[in-house]
């Protein structure tokens, strides 16, 4: 359920730069729709973590973003290249520590970041709830705190990415080996976000072994939080669509739908 502390609370008017792994999209438009809601104008920018160019020149481009830069950390931010833990560090110290204030940043992850990530103070938002993790968002930002908390249930909402979908399964478990395709994903939720209501429809086609039940499941993972259901259906012959249509109706509460199949797929 989506939260804000008040609308036009905060005087004046800030710009923020949230940067954030493909993998974090959910806590990114949830920070910014917060920010938002009190009158803020946040721009959203994925970070890519290119081998290109030194990472030290990478996390410098921040610096030209839009007034303070968040940073959303997790271990995929942090995995995004791949760069060595060295590398990291060397490149915090040398870019966040003389623009300490230009920087804010909070951690949605329980594993072990690089060890110059203390530089950023990063605020702890793992599972504390909606309400603590707007506060700590806030005070992080160096934006009042003691605001009301309002409960807000409006249709196309961010919700908070903790609160899983109200209906979901039996999505396959979530590959923690996934890598790269943040742009194919990112395209493929730009197009159900643009679409009509009830007429999004994306096929994913290749041959067999490119990845196209990974991208899928990958994509019910990430973008959970943007849906009241997610249900997985699996289609490779009719029978098993058909049992995986059917197995919808009792996880939507549709008790007098009977127990054939056509019943439950009719219901």
């Amino acid at each position: 359920m989506a939260a804000q502390r008040g609308t036009g609370e905060h005087a004046g008017s800030q710009q923020f730069t949230i940067s954030y792994a493909g993998y974090n999209r959910p806590w990114a438009a949830w920070i910014s729709h917060r920010l938002q809601r009190l009158g803020h104008r946040p721009v959203l920018r994925r970070w890519d973590g290119s081998v290109e160019r030194p990472l030290e020149a990478v996390l410098a481009d921040l610096l030209a973003q839009p007034g303070k830069t968040l940073l959303i950390l997790s271990d995929w931010y942090f995995s995004l290249g791949p760069r060595t833990e060295e590398e990291w560090n060397a490149a915090l110290r040398a870019v966040v520590e003389p623009h300490a204030g230009q920087f804010a940043a909070v951690s949605v992850t329980t594993r072990q970041l690089p060890s110059a990530t203390g530089l950023l103070a990063p605020a702890d938002l793992w599972r504390i709830g909606a309400e603590e993790s707007e506060r700590r968002v806030l005070g992080r930002l160096g934006l009042p705190t003691d605001g009301p908390y309002i409960e807000d249930d409006r249709p196309g909402t961010p919700r908070f990415p903790d609160d899983p979908p109200e209906v979901w399964g039996p999505v396959p478990r979530r590959n923690p080996r996934f890598t790269g395709r943040d742009t194919l994903l990112s395209t493929l939720h730009d197009w159900f976000e643009e679409a009509p209501s009830g007429a999004a429809v994306c096929a994913l086609h290749g041959m067999s072994g490119v990845g196209k039940t990974q991208l899928g499941a990958e994509y019910a993972h990430r973008f959970a939080s943007d849906y009241d259901l997610v249900w997985w259906v699996p289609a490779h012959t009719r029978a098993a669509m058909r049992e995986g249509l059917a197995a919808l109706a009792p996880a939507l509460g549709l008790v007098d739908a009977g127990s054939e199949y056509g019943e439950r797929i009719r219901a």
